[in-house]
């Protein structure tokens, strides 16, 4: 069995996504509904604003935590954080209890998402990472189908804060498991990390490592890159329906649209990862951020109240976010510096972080200032092609000055 444990920390980093950012952020707009309706449009947002800040300002230090527990224990602690963030919730009935709840939850965010998984990964997978890594992204794209059900029917069965504390004793169910299965690294077994025979993988049909001997301006501009990976994959979803009700679609159609985004971001982030693999990162990057640039592209033709176009754009929108997950986990890999590989990883989703605290801002104030949310999907479609072309480019640029380099 231990000959092939590498899946079992696989099937570990899949709970672990699925808890730890499905349960606060993937699934939760199920609840927003209900916590407006007990403290307002005004308090439902500052809920969502310092769970944020909070995951954000747990990404800063979570280099730092990483030093000081083990992966196995530090990312346990996440799923207890965000556990006893829903059991805050189930006793929250004032504005006060909910924020605090929030800022609970988004600590099991930051400190038990995806860089120490990705740290894991990476521990237990010499080739075939990408792929590794994809499967357990899917976690919480699972998270976002499922748990939204089950709220509803325990909220309409049972009440709202039945609902979160059963999700508190599920999140600490799954914790106990995953606690229990995980091991740090394969040393603590007496076997090596997963490699293919043929030596394929993300570690040599990528960049082999060379990533790192890219400068710091370059992984700076890399770092803005996914900055706006972030603002895509956080804003472009989060506004849609409110641009087709804005173009005469009808909710249930708007509806029908958001879920095919959903199932194809969920199918994407397992097929992105395997096509990493097979085909490197310069072309799987290339192939992911071409939907990423169309989708929003497309979201532009929603004047024109074509239906099937915008079925498409949600497709292509959707696979082109798993960058989000699986391209920011690979790049961050990569490209990560030597010296301090916690704090590349970090940093990397501290950038996508960002982008995603700012996209929940500004689309509704340049929409004041426009009259519409068409201005919002231009300017996606802007970021989507500038990311694609620094991604990209530096992919190119590394390969054309390994083949000048001369032969030893």
């Amino acid at each position: 069995m231990n000959a092939h444990y590498e899946k079992v920390i696989v099937a570990c980093a899949f709970l672990t996504l699925f808890v730890n950012i499905g349960f606060p952020s993937t699934s939760f707009n199920v609840y927003m509904p209900y916590i407006v309706g007990e403290v307002g449009d005004v308090g439902g947002s500052l809920v969502l604003a310092l769970r944020t800040l909070a995951s954000m300002g747990a990404v800063i230090v979570v280099d730092r935590y990483f030093h000081l527990f083990d992966l196995r224990v530090g990312l346990a602690l996440g799923f207890a954080f965000t556990a006893t963030g829903f059991v805050v919730y189930g006793f929250a009935s004032t504005l006060p209890v909910f924020l605090a709840g929030g800022v609970i939850t988004g600590l099991g965010y930051g400190l038990g998402g995806m860089v120490g998984v990705t740290m894991l990964i990476r521990r237990w997978y010499v080739s075939g990472f990408s792929g590794a890594i994809g499967l357990a992204s899917v976690g919480s794209g699972v998270a976002s189908v499922v748990v939204p059900i089950c709220a509803v029917h325990l909220i309409e069965g049972l009440s709202l804060s039945i609902s979160f504390r059963i999700q508190a004793f599920v999140a600490l169910v799954i914790g106990v498991i995953v606690f229990l299965a995980m091991r740090n690294r394969p040393a603590d077994m007496g076997i090596k990390p997963f490699e293919r025979d043929d030596g394929t993988g993300t570690a040599k049909r990528g960049m082999s490592g060379a990533g790192r001997n890219v400068s710091p301006r370059t992984r700076k501009l890399l770092l803005v890159a996914v900055t706006f990976v972030g603002m895509l994959c956080v804003g472009g979803p989060s506004y849609l329906s409110i641009l087709m009700g804005e173009c005469g679609f009808d909710s249930v159609f708007a509806a029908a649209v958001l879920s095919a985004l959903g199932v194809s971001l969920t199918i994407a982030k397992f097929v992105s990862g395997k096509v990493f693999d097979r085909f490197g990162t310069a072309h799987g990057s290339t192939i992911f951020f071409m939907a990423f640039v169309c989708g929003p592209g497309l979201c532009l033709l929603s004047p024109l109240h074509l239906e099937p176009v915008m079925v498409l754009a949600a497709v292509l929108y959707g696979a082109g976010a798993a960058l989000g997950t699986v391209g920011v986990s690979v790049w961050s890999v990569e490209f990560a510096d030597p010296k301090n590989y916690a704090r590349s990883i970090k940093n990397f989703q501290l950038a996508y972080s960002a982008g995603g605290f700012i996209a929940n801002t500004f689309p509704g104030a340049l929409k004041e200032l426009t009259g519409s949310y068409m201005d919002t999907y231009a300017l996606f479609f802007v970021l989507a092609s500038a990311a694609m072309a620094i991604v990209v480019g530096i992919y190119a640029s590394h390969r054309l000055r390994n083949c000048a380099r001369p032969a030893a």
